[in-house]
């Protein structure tokens, strides 16, 4: 949970679209986040498998679900009327009232340049370029190249003006993402046309691994989103949509007349499959006649939950858990399931086990390295089925006791993760296959490796500790409206993003304890998320 606040902490320094864009950005920081979502959440799911089913083991069903009711679903449900409205006002004004990050001079000697581009103003562009402007530099705060800033305005004079000037058709923003990719997402048909005539690569990918005709779907929400964020005025709908489809024609004809097309990355198999996927996860199905601010509600795209929806999943998976507990009883099977994952052909079943879901991360749009974020109503499958596995396994593991956990007495699997495992999901970010391998090895390696060093290190009773425990579910609970105020008021300061982040973190994480002791401890909210408070009771020495 303290680790959500310091990942949360550091997206506007990362130079990735988030609600609040800093005046200063470094790579540390999207490593640092990299890392940590690698394999947070699915900690998370397995120790709340684990005890889960000690829960039930100890109290039976009935018991587990009225302790679950109380310590998930209420909170989850009391904070949707309460701190996800903060949250929603709180970006509003932060996006509303702090200049876009787009209007930060680029690196080079001319910023006038960019805003030439945003304006519109195609004689200022061509004085700046005959000056000796770099029609191929990157915008500080995005890195996306001038180039890449027309086709999302749609610009063609001023797009035709840079690829005339030398601009690279084929530049690369910092995500992977090309001019094709922004003209497309937008729906700026006049633009992919004009870059396809230039000698543009129409089957490039992102990073991600996305195509161009692959950001043209996007959904509804990820595109005000990002329009928000680039501080562009989203298109009508009825043009949007048109603009896409008209796009994603041009790019099936040029397809089709290829002599040499691009092979897919992935297995032909694969790709139909994460197509079909994607094209039922938006499909109209699925809409609703509710709606969130003003827009009707997509019940797996619109976002609902927030930063809360992991408890939303939780209270699926508890469900999925008492479904399956009802026939088998409180009794223990014959062969114990977690005898099954022992060894390195287990380790090895574990991988592939979570790699198949994880081969449909992104499918609805582009994400960071490591899982999805699904805050809606109804929880993807793919990803509900991912965290699944985290969750009954950390169950299965509670029955293995003490002899399941002899594999995490060693750091090995941490020094694998970081070292070994880590860099390979870097390397192989947007090859799908590779990719989905690397991460899950990744993450059962931090997950085996943190539990074996608490186990070894922090297992005697200590009350600092358990303070700070039981602080951690308000304290992430209620940190995000905090934390976005925060960014958004140092975002223009001019001192080291890493200087920022300590301050913003520290002074977020005081404040957030000081009202969780203030207005949270001793009260009936204190009760509701941790239960009643118990002494601390040392462990007997063992001779």
């Amino acid at each position: 949970m303290l680790m959500g606040i310091a990942l949360h902490a550091s997206l506007s320094f990362t130079g990735f679209p988030w609600i609040v864009q800093d005046s200063h950005s470094s790579f540390a920081f999207a490593l640092m986040v990299a890392a940590v979502h690698g394999f947070r959440m699915q900690l998370f799911m397995l120790v709340s498998g684990f005890f889960t089913m000690m829960l039930y083991r100890k109290r039976g069903l009935r018991s587990l679900l009225n302790q679950r009711t109380r310590r998930v679903l209420l909170p989850c449900l009391l904070g949707l009327v309460t701190i996800v409205p903060a949250l929603d006002f709180v970006s509003y004004k932060a996006m509303q009232n702090s200049p876009s990050r787009a209007r930060i001079p680029l690196d080079g000697s001319r910023p006038a340049i960019l805003e030439a581009i945003r304006r519109g103003d195609a004689e200022t562009l061509k004085k700046e370029l005959e000056a000796g402007a770099d029609p191929n530099q990157l915008d500080s705060a995005f890195g996306i190249p001038l180039l890449s800033w027309a086709a999302l305005k749609g610009d063609i004079e001023s797009a035709r003006i840079l690829l005339d000037a030398g601009a690279n058709a084929n530049l690369r923003s910092i995500n992977g993402s090309r001019p094709v990719h922004h003209a497309a997402f937008l729906g700026h048909a006049g633009i992919v046309d004009l870059l396809a005539a230039r000698g543009a690569d129409l089957a490039a990918r992102s990073d991600k691994g996305d195509s161009a005709a692959d950001v043209a779907r996007a959904d509804d929400r990820a595109t005000s989103y990002y329009a928000r964020v680039l501080g562009l005025k989203p298109r009508e709908q009825a043009a949007l949509e048109q603009g896409r489809a008209e796009c994603l024609s041009i790019l099936e004809k040029h397809f089709e007349t290829s002599a040499n097309p691009v092979p897919l990355e992935l297995p032909g198999i694969l790709t139909r499959a994460r197509s079909a996927y994607s094209g039922w996860l938006d499909s109209d199905r699925f809409l609703t006649s509710w709606t969130r601010f003003g827009k009707a509600v997509q019940l797996f795209k619109t976002d609902i939950f927030h930063h809360l929806w992991f408890l939303w999943y939780l209270c699926w998976l508890v469900a999925a858990f008492a479904i399956t507990a009802i026939p088998f009883g409180r009794s223990s099977v014959a062969t114990p399931p977690w005898k099954t994952f022992e060894g390195p052909i287990g380790f090895a079943g574990l991988i592939v086990l979570t790699t198949i879901p994880s081969l449909f991360m992104g499918v609805s749009a582009a994400g960071a390295l490591g899982p999805d974020t699904s805050t809606g109503l109804l929880p993807m499958p793919h990803l509900l089925v991912y965290y699944g596995l985290f969750f009954f396994y950390g169950a299965i593991l509670y029955d293995g006791g003490e002899a399941a956990f002899a594999r995490c007495d060693r750091f090995m699997w941490l020094r694998v993760g970081l070292f070994l495992a880590l860099p390979a999901s870097l390397a192989t970010y947007g090859n799908t296959v590779a990719s989905a391998v690397a991460q899950s090895i990744y993450a059962w390696c931090m997950i085996f490796g943190l539990m074996g060093l608490f186990r070894r290190r922090l297992s005697a009773g200590n009350g600092t500790i358990r303070y700070i425990s039981d602080s951690s579910y308000w304290l992430y609970l209620a940190h995000l409206p905090l934390v976005v105020a925060g960014q958004a008021w140092i975002a223009p300061w001019n001192l080291p993003s890493g200087i920022k982040f300590t301050m913003l973190t520290a002074c977020s994480t005081a404040l957030l304890l000081l009202s969780y002791q203030a207005f949270v401890r001793n009260t009936w909210v204190g009760r509701l998320l941790n239960g009643p408070k118990k002494a601390i009771v040392a462990p007997p020495e063992t001779s």
